[in-house]
């Protein structure tokens, strides 16, 4: 579950900053473009015209690349939008606040379907599968975290050998813009998060505090176990980024973890 909210409100980002910057010459898409994803070969004819999000951070990525007129809806959103990017928001029509159905999905006859979980499109998903839309002619794409983490570690969200980092954002990034044809857009973004995760490594080095941290996602319920973020997930990233270590050491991407203990012990 990573969260794209965590990490531009970590790097003190700005929506109208970051496409204000000096524009970033990038050459229009020449379709039609190839992209393999996940090991899925992608064609695309054109540029979407009615794209649904599966997760908050495929959406706010799109919201800004600035293709919200292009969106005909999104689902799962577990926090609210980016505040400058509320606006744009509004315009795209909400499907559901959690996991939706693969009808509603289907109703808005999309064209193209971008998830960020596996659990909202993957082998084991009980909204869609990959193959449900490839069968209707409709492009689905994974966010390249996804294509990183172990699938097969027993966990519905996987685990990771190694830690997240920023290049498979900006990845992601590069993709949308060019599926889009906003490539320009992408790049100016992606030079702005570089920009500020380097303001803040700088100032971080000479103000290690050596903190530790624990990400607490979600829980069902009250009484419910808690989702904790792993420590090679983007939560991690976050406290190396910091200075700090997370106290969550499972290589399993968001771990239940009981309110009355912990697994593993969390050090005091």
């Amino acid at each position: 579950m990573f969260s794209l909210k965590s990490v531009s409100a970590l790097c003190g980002m700005a929506f109208p900053l970051a496409l204000s910057l000096s524009p970033a010459f990038a050459a229009s898409t020449a379709y039609p473009l190839v992209i393999n994803n996940c090991g899925v070969e992608l064609t695309f004819e054109k540029a979407p015209q009615r794209a649904v999000t599966l997760g908050q951070n495929s959406a706010e990525i799109l919201l800004l690349l600035g293709v919200e007129d292009q969106m005909v809806g999104t689902a799962f959103w577990p926090s609210e939008v980016l505040p400058e990017l509320a606006e744009a928001n509004g315009k795209v029509k909400r499907l559901s606040q959690e996991i939706p159905t693969l009808e509603s999905i289907l109703a808005e006859r999309p064209d193209f379907v971008a998830a960020q979980l596996a659990h909202l499109l993957g082998p084991e998903s009980k909204v869609a599968k990959r193959e449900d839309f490839a069968n209707l002619g409709i492009n689905s794409y994974l966010s390249p975290t996804l294509c990183t983490a172990n699938h097969n570690s027993g966990d519905v969200h996987g685990a990771r050998a190694e830690m997240w980092n920023m290049d498979q954002l900006y990845q992601e990034i590069d993709e949308l813009s060019q599926i889009f044809d906003v490539a320009d857009r992408g790049q100016a973004l992606i030079a702005d998060f570089k920009a500020r995760e380097a303001a803040i490594r700088a100032r971080v080095s000479t103000q290690a505090n050596g903190l530790s941290y624990a990400f607490w996602f979600s829980s069902p319920s009250p009484e419910a176990d808690a989702y904790l973020g792993g420590k090679n997930g983007s939560s991690g990233f976050i406290a190396d980024l910091l200075g700090g270590h997370n106290v969550i050491q499972t290589e399993v991407e968001w771990p239940t973890v009981s309110w009355e203990g912990s697994w593993p012990p969390i050090p005091m």
